[in-house]
């Protein structure tokens, strides 16, 4: 009688420890870049108008709970209350490409902003900078502040732990602060 149940008890733990423990996953957050060209409370919508030519729409009513990484959090609005139509903000989505969800956005305020696009060609993680070439040759240097969200293929980071290679391809968005260009925004393409 004992050997069954001893038998029967190791085959439950063996079975619960095998068991695979499942919990919800967190979506993987993401940023882009744009100005607010339309609100739509009704149908729970916001519209961006991105680099000047492209326009994407974002829904605003989040089901479910989705958590803004802390870092990145700092200075947002929750989208379902964005009211600023004409801001120039950074919004912060989960979902596919073509049916995004918007959780946040930080507005960055009026600029003025400069865009470029290119290829890293130095990183420079001590001082935190990043050394950008555009098509035409031209060099930028950015400063990379811990307030600098960077998109990357695996989510939204903060600057602090945005970590650049040389040859990617990026677009930055920066402003002059203090007599040198501050990325606020770094999207890896």
């Amino acid at each position: 009688m004992q050997r069954p149940m001893i038998h029967f008890c190791l085959s439950l733990v063996v079975s619960l420890l095998v068991w695979p423990i499942t919990s919800p996953a967190q979506e993987v957050i993401h940023a882009a870049i744009g100005t607010v060209t339309s609100i739509d409370s009704a149908a729970q919508t916001i519209t961006l108008l991105q680099a000047g030519t492209t326009r994407r729409l974002f829904k605003t009513n989040a089901s479910g709970k989705v958590e803004l990484d802390k870092r990145i959090s700092k200075d947002t609005q929750q989208a379902a209350s964005f009211q600023a139509e004409g801001a120039f903000v950074v919004v912060f989505y989960f979902g596919e490409e073509q049916n995004p969800t918007a959780i946040a956005l930080r507005s960055l305020g009026k600029g003025p902003f400069a865009s470029i696009t290119g290829k890293v060609t130095n990183w420079d993680r001590h001082r935190r900078a990043i050394t950008v070439t555009d098509a035409a040759g031209a060099v930028h240097q950015f400063k990379i502040s811990p307030e600098t969200i960077a998109d990357t293929s695996m989510g939204s980071v903060d600057g602090a732990r945005y970590q650049a290679q040389n040859g990617d391809r990026v677009r930055v968005v920066s402003e002059l602060e203090s007599g040198e260009s501050t990325a606020l925004f770094v999207n890896s393409m």
